[in-house]
């Protein structure tokens, strides 16, 4: 971990019950590791352009994948998420995905984080059109259309 954070700053945006920690690894990297706390929807959108690589960190319990996901997929950009449980609602859409490392938090010492960030690409539109097809304009026109 402290490798990665001598080469990158980890920014962290939103409210969790985690503020501590995150405090005490701002303390422990100072310039590697910020906490935005809560921003607006643009700021967030922002943050994600801006971003080299996107973390994503799983809910706990949850049947439903968060919209933030999505969002963060449709940046083409590499995500490394973490998960608690092999039911996290995220793990389909990101296999889907594909440009993704998916990091069980009971197995971190398993994941090749390295490797992931040393072939790091952002995936293009026509990419992410063929990926998830149904999620475009052109699908739901479509759709509109041959039913009339």
């Amino acid at each position: 971990l402290s490798q990665i954070l001598d080469k990158y700053t980890v920014h962290f945006y939103g409210h969790s019950d985690c503020d501590d920690i995150l405090e005490e690894y701002s303390l422990k990297y100072p310039g590697h590791v910020k906490s935005h706390g809560l921003v607006t929807h643009q700021e967030a959108m922002d943050a994600i352009a801006e971003a080299d690589i996107l973390l994503s960190i799983g809910n706990a319990h949850t049947q439903m994948a968060p919209s933030k996901i999505f969002e963060q997929m449709s940046s083409g950009k590499p995500i490394i998420h973490t998960y608690a449980e092999n039911t996290d609602p995220c793990l389909p859409e990101l296999q889907k995905y594909g440009n993704a490392l998916c990091v069980d938090i009971n197995h971190v010492g398993e994941a090749d984080l390295s490797g992931f960030v040393s072939n790091l690409r952002n995936l293009d539109n026509e990419e992410l059109a063929q990926k998830f097809k149904e999620a475009t304009a052109a699908y739901s026109i479509d759709i509109f259309t041959e039913k009339q």
